[in-house]
């Protein structure tokens, strides 16, 4: 038996029912979004929830995404196993831009990682390196949990030494940071220090 079409993939839902999520009884990609089969596969042409929203309301342009207006993130985690990304019933999905789908879904989230809440005077703003003009929310409680981490570090002897070693052996800052999660900053602070001694001792010599 060969592999079902989408048109009767979509035969297999009941959608009776416009207020629930309507599952989409097919594969599903890596992240969690139904695959509709036999579609064409550039861009973001195959995911089936598109191909419902293009069949039953409109047509969507390659910049727009759709928004799954049925997630809550105070009932699901988001991510790639989020079943609400499985969800293809129109009305639970809204045209919008990436970076606004973005924004609403950090909206969603009421703390951190770590559990720290997001008040307005724990959240601070930073333009995103991805280059899609977006911003990245940084909790401010983290920010100083990381400092003091690193401060620590910085008079640590092991962390000392393993900083300079890599430094000495070519590798920039920024390598040594990934490498030994501390922030390029305190590697900064840590190599300037080390020639600073270095420039004492060799005037008192």
């Amino acid at each position: 038996m060969g592999k079902r079409t989408f048109d009767e993939l979509f035969a297999l839902i009941d959608t009776s029912d416009l207020s629930r999520c309507w599952v989409w009884p097919g594969g599903v990609t890596k992240a969690g979004y139904g695959h509709a089969p036999g579609q064409r596969r550039n861009g973001t042409t195959n995911l089936a929830h598109r191909l419902v929203y293009a069949a039953m309301v409109r047509s969507l342009d390659p910049s727009e995404v759709l928004d799954h207006l049925c997630h809550r993130a105070d009932e699901c985690r988001g991510g790639d196993s989020c079943p609400h990304r499985r969800c293809v019933n129109p009305m639970h999905l809204a045209p919008t831009t990436s970076s606004a789908n973005v924004r609403r879904s950090a909206r969603e989230r009421r703390t951190c990682q770590r559990g720290h809440r997001w008040t307005s005077e724990n959240t601070r703003w930073k333009r995103s390196r991805r280059g899609h003009g977006g911003q990245i929310r940084l909790c401010r409680e983290c920010e100083k949990i990381r400092a003091v981490a690193d401060a620590n570090r910085l008079y640590d002897s092991k962390w000392t030494e393993s900083v300079f070693l890599l430094a000495d052996r070519g590798m920039s800052q920024r390598g040594i940071a990934r490498q030994l999660g501390i922030s390029q900053s305190h590697i900064s602070k840590m190599l300037t220090r080390r020639r600073t001694v270095s420039v004492q001792q060799t005037t008192v010599a």
